[in-house]
């Protein structure tokens, strides 16, 4: 008879070999009641070391998805039981110890056991993954559309391998829910934000005047410089937004496989085509002679050279300060000039300034512009910094330099009131204002909520006034 190394087998009294009667006998119930206590014992035994084989961080289980914790802890008992028989078959038979049937019985198991590991942290993947997004829904499901709901049953309710494959946690990394963005509105949002662009040329006879040519009319499949400069920028700005970022989350939901590029750049095509509604308007123009913008025309601290209008002041403070414009205001137009750290700040340019006597070296341009949230704001940049002065130079006909040489007759800055206007005696920031200067923080919150036409007296004592829409 075979010996199990956790049993025992009991072999059987010799006798005479003469039949017996056996009548009740009180040491049989006592020998049943000892084969039952061993079979117990060799139970726990066989549990114990089928548990102390199991290869299972049994502190994993715990992080495991509630909604799969049943079939795991199935999974575990299964895997228990295997390893109690496998102990109990070659405990039996010692001579297969090592043999290619033990090895291959002990191998299935352990293949078994790492699988059961996968499922545990898919498992844990999904409940993180899980949690993040229905957590986000329950502050705020007005953000998304009631298909969100459904989507989730259809995951919750996966089965078989379509669970354990990969495909459940798949699903909930890539965000179920479908948020309520509209799309079109969104659309319309991002055009106002970019705003417009005018084009006006002047030939002495007739006035053209273009607005918002983002594609190049004799290349359609190029960009015009203000639609490369200013409109590109700003609309990839906006799908930056929380708002462009769902856009852009539905997008590859309703497309699968595309990626955030593909994405993003197939909407910032839709930004920039309802943008470029291009109209042009004609206008003839009585015979006049065309100035001469080479020309300088000098009027008291102004300058004009053509349709480019600049004005000089010399504070007290030794601040000198120059303003430039169009003469007619609805010509200008932003610019995408360079700050000290290399970025684009497109905006338009409202005036210049520099303090030699307090030791700066370049001017800086005064820039209003939008902020992240779409908020106006005055940005500052060098005048040195890119190539800053050049675009200064061609939109406006001149620089600091040569304005101040045809004002005042000299390159030299001198004192205020001398050959320029001072802050004395004209409208504008009184000295007490320049010497209390708003701060830039300050200056911006109030500028956010200036009226168009308002004006505000800024950081450097310049008076801004907010164009009107």
């Amino acid at each position: 008879m075979a010996f199990d190394g956790l049993s025992t087998d009991y072999q059987g009294v010799e006798g005479h070999g003469a039949a017996q009667i056996l009548g009740p006998n009180k040491n049989i119930e006592i020998l049943q009641d000892h084969l039952k206590t061993v079979a117990d014992d060799l139970a726990k035994k066989r549990a114990a070391i089928a548990a102390d084989n199991l290869g299972m961080d049994e502190k994993a289980l715990g992080t495991a998805w509630e909604h799969d914790i049943p079939e795991l802890a199935q999974g575990r008992n299964d895997l228990l039981n295997g390893w109690a028989d496998f102990h109990k078959k070659y405990n039996g038979q010692p001579n297969l110890y090592g043999s290619p049937q033990y090895i291959d019985d002990q191998l299935k198991l352990k293949k078994s056991e790492q699988e059961l590991m996968d499922r545990v942290h898919q498992s844990a993947q999904a409940k993180a993954a899980n949690y993040e997004y229905t957590s986000e829904y329950a502050k705020n499901p007005d953000k998304y559309r009631p298909e969100t709901q459904v989507e989730l049953a259809k995951i919750l309710a996966m089965s078989g391998e379509d669970k354990w494959n990969g495909k459940r946690s798949e699903l909930l990394n890539k965000n179920p829910f479908v948020y309520n963005e509209d799309e079109n509105a969104f659309l319309e949002k991002a055009t106002k934000t970019i705003g417009s662009n005018t084009e006006q040329t002047d030939n002495g006879v007739t006035k053209t005047t273009t607005k918002n040519t983002v594609f190049d009319p004799k290349d359609p499949s190029k960009l015009t410089e203000w639609g490369k400069t200013v409109a590109l920028p700003q609309a990839h700005a906006s799908l930056q937004t929380q708002e462009g970022k769902r856009i852009i989350a539905n997008m590859k939901r309703d497309n699968p496989g595309m990626t955030d590029e593909q994405a993003t750049g197939e909407f910032t095509t839709r930004i920039l085509n309802n943008l470029d509604k291009e109209y042009k308007k004609d206008v003839n123009l009585p015979p006049k002679e065309k100035e001469d913008s080479s020309k300088p025309k000098v009027d008291g601290s102004t300058v004009s050279y053509g349709n480019n209008v600049w004005t000089r002041r010399l504070l007290d403070d030794g601040t000198e300060m120059f303003t430039m414009s169009k003469k007619d205001a609805t010509e200008n137009k932003p610019l995408a000039l360079t700050d000290a750290e290399g970025k684009l700040v497109i905006g338009l340019p409202m005036s210049m300034t520099r303090n030699s006597k307090a030791g700066e070296k370049s001017y800086v341009i005064n820039v209003a512009t939008l902020d992240a949230d779409g908020n106006e704001v005055i940005k500052k940049v060098y005048y040195s910094d890119g190539n800053n002065a050049d675009k200064i130079k061609n939109e406006y006909g001149g620089d600091p330099f040569k304005v101040r040489k045809d004002i005042t007759g000299s390159l030299e800055i001198g004192e205020p009131g001398v050959g320029s206007v001072s802050n004395k005696g004209v409208s504008g920031p009184s000295s007490t204002t320049v010497k209390n200067k708003i701060s830039e923080e300050d200056f911006n919150a109030k500028w956010a909520k200036l009226p168009p036409g308002g004006s505000l007296v800024g950081p450097d004592g310049v008076t801004y006034t907010k164009k009107k829409k």
